[in-house]
């Protein structure tokens, strides 16, 4: 299937006839197999998506105890990587809001400066890196495997492409869960909350993301595309030598109270006129004259001698009597 017109090799600007199968091409696309290259870019978008959901939201673990969280002794028992969530509303809080503590306003940038170092730690910045860093990963590779739509690639950059997501993405993805181990959450007991169950459906589509690349069709090359050309042509050709048939004609059942063409109809019989009973008779046999032609023949000639006599015991018109009777006196 192609889509932006003839396929060239990857780097060059001239086209070059297909050779070897498995080859880089630019210019032809889904001969990866349609199915795996959309269900790839459709699992990774998601999984990308369910990530930074994962990174920014403001529930991430929900500690048995609400603890401070900003310098004017605000409390909360859900906590993410850069936001808590607010016991009193159940909203996120983004720092948009400039609090005073003892006379001094502090801004918002100093709040997360504030919840970031001394409320978290040290201990929550691996998890928060990994997070990040699957996040980037995973954005990189889905402008990639954009270019599949119009572009074929090796098997083992196929299977690069792969690894780096069913292995290298998830496993940044599931390092995140880290912070549970930490002493921080021992002293806190920390639980998963609903942006950690959302990582692990990232976690997920990273994974069956990049296994579809290890079920895609390789670049069939010249010979491949010749049988896939002949395909077409064949069925191109089926199609108009047996176009569809209208509505009416589409089945033989429909046709069942139709006569057929064999089956003479009604009023197409043969039939004879049999003198001695003054009938006609319907033929049963078309070929009874050919196969007994004495009885034909006997047939024709009562046929003929009833009309003969038909003809005699008409009665004559008086105006011929008249004109006789003078001829008789002379």
């Amino acid at each position: 299937m192609q889509c932006c017109g003839p396929p060239k090799k990857c780097c060059t600007c001239k086209y070059h006839p297909a050779t070897q199968p498995d080859e880089c091409r630019c210019g032809c696309g889904y001969y990866h197999g349609i199915f795996q290259t959309l269900l790839s870019q459709f699992l990774l978008f998601c999984g990308f998506w369910f990530a930074v959901t994962a990174l920014g939201d403001c529930s991430f673990v929900q500690v048995d105890a609400p603890i401070f969280v900003r310098e004017d002794g605000t409390r909360s028992s859900r906590l993410g990587f850069l936001s808590y969530t607010d016991d009193s509303t159940g909203e996120c809080y983004f720092w948009s809001e400039s609090i005073t503590v003892d006379g001094k306003s502090i801004s918002g940038g100093y709040q997360l400066q504030f919840y970031l170092q001394d409320v978290l730690g040290r201990e929550w910045v691996p998890s928060f890196c990994l997070s990040a860093a699957a996040c980037v990963l995973s954005f990189l590779l889905f402008l990639y495997i954009t270019s599949y739509c119009c572009a074929t690639q090796v098997r083992c950059v196929r299977y690069f492409t792969g690894f780096l997501l069913a292995i290298v993405v998830v496993v940044l993805q599931g390092l995140t869960y880290l912070v549970f181990s930490s002493s921080w959450c021992t002293e806190n007991g920390c639980e998963t909350s609903r942006s950690s169950k959302i990582g692990i459906a990232a976690t997920v589509c990273f994974f069956l993301s990049g296994s579809s690349f290890f079920f895609m069709s390789d670049y069939p090359g010249k010979q491949g595309l010749a049988e896939i050309q002949q395909e077409h042509e064949k069925t191109v050709v089926g199609d108009e030598e047996n176009p569809a048939l209208p509505p009416h004609d589409a089945s033989p059942d429909d046709r069942e109270d139709e006569p057929s063409e064999e089956e003479p109809l009604p009023g197409d019989e043969e039939y004879i006129y049999r003198a001695d009973n003054n009938v006609f008779e319907k033929v049963e046999s078309t070929n009874e004259a050919e196969s007994n032609p004495e009885c034909a023949r006997q047939e024709s000639s009562e046929g003929m001698d009833a009309k003969a006599t038909e003809d005699n015991d008409e009665p004559q018109p008086d105006n011929v009597n008249d004109e006789t009777q003078p001829a008789e006196k002379n």
